[in-house]
């Protein structure tokens, strides 16, 4: 008999926003995206560089009720305006493997 074995993905938050928690997953792949979680729904919202320039995509998260979406409008807000910021934290965690640390951010977008 098999035994099942659940995997437990460890967060790394990157932003703490009104609620909203931003996190990379330990075992994180590309598209460059972000786990957002609020109380008890968790989205993940893919950026994506075009020749059109950033597209964001929210996806649902197995296991996990989405989102609303005032929430992913709320959020997609927020990850245009940290864009860059977010890439070079990735970069720094999965690139280079360096930790980051969480930021709060007090201010809306």
């Amino acid at each position: 008999m098999m035994k099942k074995i659940n995997l437990i993905f460890i967060g790394r938050t990157v932003y703490d926003y009104f609620g909203f928690c931003f996190a990379f997953y330990s075992n994180e792949h590309r598209p460059i995206h972000l786990h957002v979680s609020k109380q008890d729904r968790e989205s993940k919202l893919e950026l994506c560089f075009t020749n059109k320039g950033l597209e964001l995509t929210a996806k649902k998260v197995k296991g996990h009720s989405p989102l609303t979406s005032k929430e992913i409008k709320e959020v997609k807000s927020f990850i245009i305006k940290y864009h860059l910021d977010i890439v070079q934290k990735w970069e720094q965690v999965f690139d280079l493997g360096n930790k980051v640390t969480c930021e709060s951010i007090k201010e809306r977008v």
